[in-house]
């Protein structure tokens, strides 16, 4: 498995993978135009290969010194193997030596258990609860919890 931060000129090799992974394991997916924006001069977007099929994706958005992971997702066949893991502690890894980044944030939906566990298992800790937040397909809204990574 390899770790690869991608730019604007490379994304049409993967961009079919990346959406088909989005539409499985998503609630609420990104579409193209998501993706497309999201490779912009302020976002870090990686990758995770497996040779070259991608297994997985994190996006970042970074103003001065801290980060927000906008997005992550693992494909499902790779889910519960550790790569979850993998791609946030070397994606974070490389933020903080290439943007000498000193916090992550994120968002997730309160009822993703397994998102919030791998989270905590790398040090993030649970700030607060932003109610209503996460659209649902039938309508109603999730709360989601924001977490945030400090280094010192």
């Amino acid at each position: 498995m390899e770790i690869k931060r991608i730019h604007r000129n490379e994304l049409d090799a993967y961009l079919k993978r990346i959406l088909s992974i989005e539409q499985l394991v998503q609630v609420h997916p990104w579409t193209e135009k998501n993706i497309l924006e999201s490779i912009a001069d302020n976002y870090r977007f990686y990758v995770l290969l497996d040779n070259d099929n991608v297994a997985g994706y994190a996006v970042y958005d970074f103003v001065l010194d801290e980060s927000t992971l906008q997005n992550i997702s693992i494909s499902a066949e790779y889910q519960g193997k550790g790569y979850g893991k993998k791609l946030l502690l070397e994606s974070i890894k490389q933020l903080k030596e290439e943007l000498k980044i000193v916090k992550v944030m994120l968002e997730v939906r309160i009822s993703n258990n397994k998102a919030i566990n791998l989270y905590k298992s790398v040090g993030f800790e649970e700030d607060m609860i932003r109610k209503n937040y996460y659209p649902m397909p039938d309508g109603s809204r999730e709360h989601g919890v924001l977490m945030s990574l400090s280094f010192s």
